[in-house]
């Protein structure tokens, strides 16, 4: 067996330490980029709002129409996951706000309105025909109603109010699929 030497320069060995160097830099980049993508955008994959990327935002003050994530109830999720309303990692919705305390909610066959706006119809069944959930539509303090005008949204309609404190982030749409 032969044996191999090899000749290693003060250049070579500075080359070395600067590639380290470099490649250190690069993995950090990669990693902050991700961890900073996972805590600060969201994907919205369902047809209630606009398909796409959403920046999420401190909650600074709310107003009706912004677009919030915000967690529900395990009941309401369970029953989301079930039926493959949200994809089973979702843990949290992204919504729209479609009322808050001070606004006034009615109900007229069948139909919800807030301040007069028409919100849409009040299901009875989904798609597949499976009965969806029958609730008392009303305004406590402290919560909100998550709604949005699309006719299949499965929102406050069917899971009721929510309070305020579920709220996690505001969210504002960056890029929208088309």
């Amino acid at each position: 067996m032969g044996v191999i030497r090899l000749k290693i320069t003060k250049n070579t060995l500075n080359l070395c330490k600067k590639l380290q160097i470099i490649l250190f830099i690069i993995q950090f980049t990669i990693i902050f980029s991700l961890i900073y993508f996972k805590c600060n955008y969201v994907i919205n994959v369902t047809p209630s709002l606009p398909l796409g990327i959403y920046r999420l935002e401190k909650v600074k003050d709310l107003e009706q129409g912004d677009i919030i994530l915000f967690d529900i109830d395990e009941e309401a999720k369970q029953m989301m996951y079930e039926r493959g309303y949200i994809p089973a990692k979702n843990t949290k919705l992204l919504k729209t706000i479609g009322a808050l305390e001070n606004n006034k909610i009615n109900v007229v066959d069948s139909i919800l309105y807030v301040d007069g706006e028409n919100y849409g119809r009040i299901l009875e069944k989904d798609l597949e025909n499976r009965k969806l959930p029958s609730i008392e539509i009303k305004m406590d303090k402290g919560n909100f109603l998550a709604l949005t005008k699309k006719k299949l949204s499965y929102d406050s309609r069917y899971f009721g109010q929510v309070n305020l404190d579920k709220i996690e982030k505001k969210a504002k749409l960056v890029y929208e699929f088309k």
